[in-house]
């Protein structure tokens, strides 16, 4: 076999895409034929997975998906600027171009066993780029028809590729999971329990039940305008707390000893309550501070200063009583669990069949234009 016609599985998949790059050069702002073929630029052929054939606008589109991230990602790991040159340089062995055509081939891939699977299971009637776009038709269609009549239509009255396929993709797979996980792939009560197991700290612990004394100061004048000055003394002035909390000092005793030296500041001290029923409270108003009182690891212990620049109030908390809330059951819970379960082992599926996948790439559409 010749290197574009060798089975491509995906831990081999960005070597033998890095070589194509190099050679024939990879544009990632769209392909250009070679002339070889009568067909336009468009349903030139890039990819075929499995012998189902990826066209240059469906890649393109992908590609121009991968922009934005592998942009950030260099940004972030090499302080990287996309300007003039970006997408040809190369940080510390890697090419942003590469990069994004690895990106794109892997998503390629995906999508087209998705699609494959999908068709197998009558879900779909075909896997082309023009079958999607045909189905966009019919959905904006029936969007228009709603309209007209009067009935409601949720999402945009009407679709572009853009929009669309990511839309629609995520329609089918729901119905595809369905039927998987209602044929080919069964799963079991005793099942279910052994994965909620698994994952209930994640997903379905409650929270503690946390009592803690909470010490506050404002530093606004009137309740209203901030003010510089008195925000830096009242961060002082919350710091001296914590150090006298932080020595053994009770909340109480440690607000009564700075009381007199905080001049117009006043430290107000509440105990309060955290639980299943508050912390929503928390998490929107004081998020830092849920963050904190959230996790069990902190027991006994005082907080950092945390400024609420909401209220306009340096808080701080000193923990003095923890219960576990323990979790949600499996009773209560069996829905999620078991879309979780299906998500996680339709992946794994997917992934199997991924790496079976028998990939070829075109080189001939690969030319490198970066305009």
């Amino acid at each position: 076999m010749t290197q574009k016609n060798k089975r491509l599985l995906p831990n081999r998949m960005a070597i033998v895409i890095c070589a194509f790059v190099l050679a024939a050069g990879l544009a990632i702002v769209g392909f250009v034929s070679s002339g070889e073929s009568a067909e336009g630029p468009d349903e030139a052929i890039v990819v075929t997975v499995n012998g189902d054939p990826v066209t240059a606008v469906e890649f393109s589109r992908l590609l121009r998906k991968q922009r934005a991230a592998v942009i950030d990602d260099f940004k972030r790991t090499y302080g990287a600027e996309p300007d003039k040159g970006f997408w040809h340089t190369e940080f510390n062995g890697e090419v942003p171009a590469d990069t994004a055509k690895q990106r794109a081939l892997s998503e390629a891939v995906k999508l087209k066993l998705q699609l494959n699977l999908s068709k197998s299971y009558g879900i779909i009637q075909g896997t082309s780029y023009s079958d999607l776009l045909a189905e966009m038709e019919k959905e904006n269609a029936r969007r228009s028809a709603a309209l007209h009549a009067g009935r409601p239509v949720y999402g945009p009255i009407r679709f572009d590729e853009h929009t669309f396929i990511d839309w629609y993709i995520s329609k089918v797979l729901i119905e595809l999971k369905e039927k998987l996980f209602s044929d080919a792939i069964a799963v079991t009560d005793k099942q279910l329990r052994e994965h909620y197991e698994m994952i209930k700290d994640d997903w379905f612990r409650l929270e503690d039940s946390v009592r803690f004394h909470e010490i506050s100061v404002s530093y606004t004048r009137d309740g209203l305008q901030s003010d510089r000055v008195k925000q830096k003394q009242a961060k002082e002035r919350m710091e001296a707390v914590k150090q006298l909390l932080e020595r053994g000092k009770t909340a109480e005793e440690a607000v009564n000893q700075l009381q007199s030296e905080t001049g117009e500041l006043e430290l107000v001290f509440t105990e309060e309550h955290f639980n299943n029923d508050s912390a929503r409270k928390y998490f929107k108003s004081q998020p830092e501070l849920y963050e904190w009182l959230a996790d069990p690891a902190n027991a006994d212990r005082v907080s950092a200063v945390i400024d609420n620049p909401a209220a306009g109030r340096y808080v701080l908390a000193k923990i003095v009583g923890r219960e576990s809330g323990g979790y949600s059951s499996y009773e209560e819970q069996v829905r999620q669990v078991r879309n979780h379960y299906t998500d996680v082992k339709f992946d794994e599926y997917l992934n199997k069949l991924i790496d079976e996948a028998e990939v070829r790439v075109e080189d001939r559409y690969y030319k490198l234009s970066m305009e």
